[in-house]
């Protein structure tokens, strides 16, 4: 079980399966609101209640439940690839990458990383399981810059080896943008850069959590 967390998390269900035939998965969430001891903001589920600090206050409507996808995959019981943090470095022409593996056999898996744009593969990298790994772009190709005008996205595929040269034992695809957000200053202001350009953000406030916003 895992509880009083708004975080994806996971499960290894292998000693629960069935040795043969069909095994039913039901995943349940139960939220008590403000009955329970886990984080639940404004969100009561009781308006009238007595523990509200300002009853004509703001108090949203309560929202729960599942709002991801939820998904169940076989992995390799050598070694296979558990999560993943890219951070692009526009300045160097290059991804780095923590790719964070597991290993029930304590073997170490050598790493590939491959991107791909609409004409095929575009940059490279590699290392054993546990370094700073670093994909870097093909001589010959620019970056193509994420922004909101020209949104592109590369492909990413990340596999698992026994050694360099080995097959890949498991491999994971993925995607994502060249482009740095940080803040900088015009004067005494405060401006919101992407990609070194000042970007105007409309800091939009959304109190719903719904699929289409």
């Amino acid at each position: 079980a895992d509880k009083g967390w708004y975080d994806s998390f996971s499960f290894d269900v292998t000693d629960f399966l069935l040795p043969s035939g069909e095994s039913e998965l039901v995943v349940v969430v139960w939220d008590p609101t403000e009955d329970g001891q886990q984080p639940h903001g404004k969100q009561w589920a009781d308006k009238g209640s007595d523990k509200m600090i300002a009853p004509a206050g703001m108090w949203y409507t309560s929202v729960t439940g599942i709002w991801q996808t939820v998904w169940l995959e076989t992995v390799p019981g050598t070694f296979y690839v558990e999560s993943m943090r890219l951070t692009p470095s526009i300045r160097s022409r290059s991804l780095h990458a923590e790719i964070n593996t597991v290993s029930p056999t304590g073997l170490v898996p050598f790493v590939k990383l491959t991107a791909f744009d609409e004409h095929g593969i575009v940059g490279f990298g590699s290392g054993w399981s546990g370094e700073s790994l670093t994909l870097k772009f093909g001589e010959h190709h620019i970056p193509k810059l994420w922004s909101p005008d020209q949104p592109f996205l590369y492909n990413l595929t990340v596999s698992l080896h026994l050694a360099q040269n080995g097959e890949a034992l498991d491999e994971v695809e993925g995607y994502f943008a060249m482009r740095e957000i940080w803040l900088g200053r015009n004067g005494d202001a405060v401006q919101f850069l992407l990609n070194g350009e000042p970007t105007f953000h409309y800091g939009v406030l959304d109190q719903g959590w719904w699929p289409d916003g």
